[in-house]
């Protein structure tokens, strides 16, 4: 998995919610 990959999906995630790392 490339890192901005895995930060587009985290990014992603973290406006929906669904994966919050902070």
């Amino acid at each position: 998995i490339c890192p901005a990959q895995a930060i587009t999906i985290e990014a992603e995630e973290r406006e929906d919610g669904s994966r919050r790392t902070t």
